[in-house]
């Protein structure tokens, strides 16, 4: 697809997202192209604020995350434009590392995050987690996945499920199970890292940590809204091992005492679609 016809497209689907008064969607999309290391992100983005100028003016922490990515990859003449659009010279982004710990303690600290019962997802984030986890994933991408399983993994987000993993389960606190299950969700992101950059062995680690979490915790009486968010991450991280993913998923249905939504249905043909082809690859 040809550069004008891209941003023309682009220019359409955010002229449609004003109309409707969905910033989400364009949100989504300047996370996408941004997250995805797109090499015209900068100048598309700059499109999308000519078709809606307001767009990135909100307050949400992936529009501001979107601030500090679009500031690190603009070069030249798009930089110029998008420091005057955006006015970067009267408050500049925030420095990458700091947004990335700010996010992360708001994240925790947002009393308003709640699960939303959805006929396809069984119960979904609502959209400001979604936001959270968006936000978290696009910073992340930038430091690398080296930098994100030492920085972030290993030193946040295991923390915050084995803290969660020790409180009883009539307690809130110190971590709501909304968050617990908004960090499964970010791992199924994150690892997609490991897999991107062809490192397959700490991305297996994550994987095999997520499969052994299913497999010793359901017993012990885990929130059904989790128990879906887990079983969501362990297929964005089948890739490292489809027949276990498989394995994990068969098991945790047949086990279910709750109807098994239509959209892990799904994922479980997806992985044993995987594996088949896995296997005629042999």
């Amino acid at each position: 697809m040809g550069h004008d016809l891209l941003q023309s497209l682009c220019r359409v689907y955010v002229g449609v997202c004003q109309q409707r008064g969905d910033s989400h969607k364009a949100h989504g999309l300047a996370y996408r192209l941004l997250k995805e290391e797109f090499l015209e992100a900068p100048k598309v983005i700059m499109v999308m604020i000519t078709a809606w100028p307001s767009i990135l003016s909100h307050e949400s922490v992936l529009c501001r995350s979107i601030h500090v990515v679009s500031n690190l990859k603009a070069k030249g003449k798009i930089f110029y434009l998008l420091s005057n659009y955006l006015h970067w010279d009267e408050e500049p982004p925030r420095n990458i590392y700091n947004m990335i710990t700010s996010t992360l303690k708001s994240f925790l600290e947002d009393s308003s995050l709640r699960f939303v019962k959805n006929s396809w997802y069984g119960y979904d984030l609502c959209p400001a987690t979604w936001n959270y986890i968006f936000s978290l994933d696009l910073l992340c991408a930038q430091m690398g996945w080296t930098w994100t399983i030492t920085n972030i993994i290993r030193k946040d987000l295991w923390l915050i499920l084995n803290t969660w993993l020790r409180q009883a389960r009539t307690e809130q606190t110190p971590f709501r199970d909304v968050c617990v299950a908004a960090v499964f969700r970010l791992l199924g992101r994150l690892g997609q890292l490991g897999l991107k950059e062809n490192l397959p062995m700490s991305f297996q680690i994550l994987a095999k940590s997520i499969n052994q979490f299913v497999t010793q915790q359901l017993s012990k009486g885990m929130p059904w809204e989790v128990q879906l968010s887990v079983i969501y991450a362990i297929h964005d991280l089948a890739p490292s091992n489809p027949e276990a993913a498989l394995k994990t998923l068969e098991s945790w249905r047949k086990n279910s005492t709750q109807p098994v939504p239509p959209a892990i249905i799904k994922c479980i043909t997806q992985i044993s679609f995987l594996c088949r082809q896995t296997k005629s690859q042999i």
